[in-house]
């Protein structure tokens, strides 16, 4: 994989099912924190298992994240008692994500996904 990036991470890019990490409930959040906590508020965020991504963002929402929960109940658990202890946020917005039409990543050759359009694509072979 070469000399890898700096601080010693890699990123490899991958379109992978949610479902596959037990994640059958989506949602993108919104949030507006005090600016004067927003780097705090993000990189608490960063540390939480039930988020995708966390950036930070310009306009009346100033933090987006997207959290990845096992069902709808563990999700309103999520912002009722992790976030909403956060009084740096302000306010916080919710979008269900209900289904995934476009994504980044490749989709996997159409061979390996007959009539399946959700199947992961198969995972890379690096020692062959």
């Amino acid at each position: 994989m070469g000399r890898g990036h700096p601080g010693g991470r890699h990123h490899l890019p991958r379109q992978i099912d949610d479902t596959l990490f037990g994640a059958t409930t989506q949602a993108l959040l919104w949030m507006s924190v005090t600016p004067a906590h927003l780097d705090e508020v993000a990189r608490e965020l960063a540390r939480h298992d039930q988020l995708a991504f966390v950036a930070a963002t310009t306009g009346p929402s100033n933090l987006v994240a997207q959290a990845l929960c096992p069902d709808p109940a563990a999700l309103h658990h999520y912002l009722t008692h992790r976030l909403g202890a956060l009084e740096a946020i302000r306010t916080l917005e919710t979008a269900p994500v209900l289904r995934r039409v476009k994504a980044a990543g490749p989709l996997a050759p159409a061979a390996s996904r007959p009539g399946n359009l959700n199947r992961p694509p198969a995972p890379p072979s690096w020692g062959s």
